[in-house]
């Protein structure tokens, strides 16, 4: 899937442990100025390659909440889908991801709640240095 894939209407029903999705995008040197105007996070980690250096990384890195953004649109889109909303998340970082970077995020269902409609997911960040984000989120369906 990608930036065009239209949304999936998965109701509470349509979802079982293991469903996933997977998507591929490419960290961009536009993506991150474009977060840090909106974000105003300008710290010299991610825009001075000396001081990223210095700071012991390879190069300038991604700001971790930038990497971790794409999980709000696999989320409400795909799943659990447009029928849910985040209730909670929760982000382990790992492992430093560089501009220009690859990433493949992993969405998978791993547990359902029938009682209260919860979703609980297992989500994963993937680059060029292995697994760079763990994390679990918890999402309601209103359907």
């Amino acid at each position: 899937m990608d930036a065009n894939t239209e949304p999936m209407l998965h109701i509470f029903a349509d979802l079982a442990v293991r469903d996933c999705c997977i998507e591929r995008i490419r960290i961009s040197e536009e993506s991150v100025s474009a977060f840090a105007a909106l974000s105003g996070d300008r710290a010299p980690v991610h825009f001075d390659e000396v001081h990223a250096r210095e700071m012991g990384y390879s190069g300038r890195i991604v700001h971790g909440l930038l990497t971790t953004m794409e999980f709000s649109r696999l989320l409400g889109m795909f799943i659990p889908g447009p029928y849910s909303v985040i209730h909670s998340i929760k982000f382990d970082y790992r492992n430093p991801v560089t501009i220009g970077s690859e990433l493949e995020y992993i969405v998978t269902v791993s547990r359902l709640s029938e009682a209260t409609r919860l979703v609980l997911l297992e989500l994963e960040v993937t680059g060029d240095s292995g697994v760079c984000i763990k994390g679990v989120g918890q999402c309601i369906m209103t359907k």
